[in-house]
């Protein structure tokens, strides 16, 4: 079973404008993400989808050109040598990533916003047959404060399903059931992938109450329509480095208030990442 890699809650932004003050602006925030279900209630339309496909293609297409011609770990690119020092160091590593079509032109995805973030982490003492065995096989390693249950639906040679309620709370909070089909696969010497794909995403209103029931599709905040996660696991002398890059949709947020919702989504979606890495760190450092 994998473990959860970057829960966004939030959906990611794109302003870079400074907030006011932050109890003013989270409070404003707040409100306005809260009405967006009023603005549209319609789930993801064509175009949306259609936008989203082209861009989970992309990034697997990339991926496995990655596989193919190098570098198997994104961080191991030349350009990013600072960044493996630090994380061989110990440090959390996590990025913002803009994937694009094969010409550079950037990925249409009209109505919605996708949120493409990546991250690396050294879990000193590993083994990569002992992380593996255990993915398959147990509890994914996940930050508590996110993931409130788990547990496999079903499971076969190299794959398995997983349903996850999912809890993220920083300005709104937000609880999802989902399910996700997560497959393996193994590639000496030392390195493996692991490919998630979120089958349902249910939000629940009410949770822990006697009134919870899952919101209509059509009435959802529109806050987690799609998502992938790829982790990839490479074995080294000091430990196995682990990489994820996770893939979400939602929906748009209204121009009026984008230049106050970036820097807070920013941060929650960078958190979690960073969350996720703990996690996984913890469940397997020796």
């Amino acid at each position: 079973m994998r473990a959860v890699c970057a829960f966004p809650g939030v959906t990611s932004g794109k302003g870079t404008r400074p907030l006011g003050p932050i109890r003013t602006g989270a409070t404003a925030l707040a409100l306005a993400l809260g009405s967006i279900v009023v603005l549209s209630a319609a789930g993801p339309d064509t175009g949306t989808l259609t936008g989203w496909t082209r861009y989970a293609a992309a990034v697997e297409m990339r991926l496995a050109q990655d596989i193919q011609n190098g570098p198997f770990l994104a961080i191991d690119a030349p350009a990013r040598a600072d960044d493996r020092r630090l994380m061989m160091a110990g440090a959390f590593v996590t990025a913002a990533v803009d994937t694009r079509e094969a010409d550079g032109a950037a990925i249409n995805v009209p109505n919605g916003l996708v949120h493409d973030w990546r991250g690396d982490v050294l879990i000193p003492g590993a083994r990569l047959d002992e992380i593996l065995g255990r993915l398959e096989h147990a509890a994914p390693p996940a930050p508590p404060n996110e993931v409130l249950a788990s547990r496999i639906v079903a499971a076969g040679p190299g794959w398995n399903r997983v349903a996850l309620t999912l809890r993220r709370q920083k300005v709104i909070s937000v609880v999802y059931a989902t399910e996700h089909l997560v497959t393996f696969r193994r590639m000496p010497p030392g390195r493996a992938v692991s490919s998630s794909v979120a089958t349902k995403i249910t939000e629940l209103a009410d949770y822990g109450t006697a009134r919870e029931r899952p919101v209509a599709p059509s009435d959802d905040r529109g806050l987690l329509w799609r998502w992938n996660a790829d982790w990839r696991f490479e074995e080294t002398p000091g430990g196995v480095i682990a990489e994820c890059e996770s893939i979400t949709l939602s929906r748009d947020i209204p121009g009026v208030i984008r230049f106050m919702a970036g820097p807070i989504i920013r941060s929650t979606a960078r958190e979690s990442m960073t969350s996720a890495l703990d996690a996984m760190r913890r469940a397997f450092h020796h």
